[in-house]
């Protein structure tokens, strides 16, 4: 199998052109235990495999986003197909999956109309027959949405870990909308490549629709609850110290959530801090030793503040 030249990702075996990633060591748990994932992309012409290749790429993406920080038991969780979404909800994931498409132009598309005019305006026109076979199939009297688009449209359920009904209503939302994302993301890159200005066709992927979900996001990110023990795996899982100091911190960290007597990180304020320093300088230890500040600084608050800070 051999990479193909100007493309992230895609290596051809034979005729055939696949997408080929390594998969990071903390995440292989989610991608079911596979340390590299490969999928035949079903065609052996580039520019079939080009559009393809992206949803492939936002599928991965979407893993290791949602993995983050959080236990990797966790994050298989929340992929396991468990609601349907608002109309809301989906407007939303759309427009999150076309500004990753758009990110991810400035290293395939973008970075070829640097290099080789020529290639350069193959792949020009290829944006625009895909979206011209798009626009086709979501249109009055169509069979039926492209291939990338109904690939996508179940990438993105996948992902979000939704359940649609293929003949109902919401689902047939999710194609058109998943399909005017594919045209806008087309005009967007061709603008970009042809050094034009981008023109936002469909009011639904306008910058004031960006700005609300933005908005939506920060609102509902307040509203959650942050485990303090969630927030230590995720500094674990990101900058693996010692087993000794997971050790140590996790017995410090827990001891914190007994004085507090919740588990919210949201909640803690730097009086909780003192208190809890307080509490330490005078309390006996199992012992029946009275802690020094110094060992109560460099080891108890340290694993606090530690951990915050990395949060």
């Amino acid at each position: 199998m051999r990479r193909v030249k100007g493309y992230r990702y895609l290596y051809r075996r034979g005729d055939q052109l696949y997408f080929r990633r390594r998969v990071p060591a903390g995440a292989i748990a989610a991608f079911g235990g596979r340390e590299e994932v490969q999928k035949s992309l079903g065609t052996s012409n580039i520019a079939d495999a080009r559009h393809l290749l992206a949803i492939e790429v936002a599928t991965f993406d979407k893993i290791l986003a949602d993995l983050g920080g959080r236990p990797v038991a966790d994050a298989v969780r929340h992929i396991v197909p468990n609601k349907s979404p608002s109309q809301t909800e989906l407007e939303e994931r759309v427009r999150h999956w076309l500004s990753e498409r758009i990110e991810r132009a400035a290293s395939s598309e973008l970075a070829v109309s640097g290099r080789d005019p020529d290639e350069a305006k193959r792949v020009w026109l290829d944006l625009q027959a895909h979206a011209d076979s798009v626009k086709q199939g979501i249109g009055l009297g169509a069979e039926g949405p492209s291939i990338t688009t109904t690939w996508l449209a179940e990438d993105i359920c996948s992902a979000e870990g939704w359940v649609i009904d293929r003949g109902s209503s919401l689902w047939h939302h999710l194609e058109r909308l998943v399909g005017r994302s594919q045209i806008e993301a087309n005009s967007w890159i061709a603008a970009d490549m042809n050094g034009e200005a981008r023109i936002v066709q469909d009011a639904r992927f306008s910058p004031d629709q960006y700005r609300l979900d933005d908005e939506r996001r920060r609102q509902k990110s307040d509203d959650q609850p942050i485990s303090i023990m969630e927030l230590f795996e995720g500094y674990v899982a990101e900058r693996k110290p010692a087993p000794a100091t997971i050790k140590s911190y996790r017995r410090f960290i827990s001891a914190f959530i007994d004085f507090l007597g919740h588990s919210d990180a949201r909640q803690v304020r730097s009086k909780d801090v003192v208190a809890w320093k307080k509490h330490l300088l005078s309390a006996p230890n199992a012992q029946g030793l009275v802690r020094s500040a110094k060992t109560v600084g460099e080891t108890y608050l340290s694993a606090i503040k530690t951990m915050f800070l990395w949060g």
